[in-house]
């Protein structure tokens, strides 16, 4: 343990450090309160300062938000023209299986049901044009709606 001498020395150090600060706060209070008429101004030209800032900020808050309506109007009409373009185009992907015994009136129907063709009986019409109505091949094939009747009778009639 410390000893008695070390206790007291500590101590007398405390106390010097507790006179020193009480005398310096009794012969200079200014130094711990500072309270003048200069500082006073300058606390208003601070608060004048600020206000002046706080409107700036608000003069910039209003054009953005301006500018952020203006930017939603944009935004929305672009998407309207979006849905318009992608509900008057839809896209359809399929796998056809065509299989031995189906006949050229199968597959149309089935190709309608897949919606790649508008119109069975329109794909019947043009596969007896052509002649190639026993000429289908059996197989898997992928087809979308944007091929027109000449490519899908050329994919499922190639050899």
């Amino acid at each position: 343990m410390a000893s008695k001498h070390t206790f007291r020395g500590i101590a007398a150090g405390l106390f010097l450090c507790g006179s020193l600060l009480a005398a310096i706060y009794y012969v200079q209070p200014e130094t711990f309160f500072a309270v003048s008429n200069g500082s006073d101004e300058a606390i208003e030209d601070d608060n004048s300062a600020t206000q002046e800032i706080v409107e700036e900020i608000k003069r910039e808050n209003e054009e953005l938000h301006i500018q952020i309506e203006e930017l939603k109007a944009v935004v929305d009409n672009e998407v309207n023209e979006d849905e318009s373009v992608i509900e008057a185009d839809p896209l359809y992907i399929s796998i056809l299986s065509i299989e031995q015994g189906m006949t050229s009136k199968d597959i149309s129907h089935k190709l309608e049901t897949l919606n790649i063709v508008q119109s069975a009986q329109e794909f019947e019409a043009a596969l007896s044009d052509r002649g190639v109505a026993q000429q289908l091949q059996i197989g898997d094939y992928t087809l979308d709606s944007t091929m027109t009747l000449e490519e899908i009778i050329d994919l499922i009639t190639s050899q």
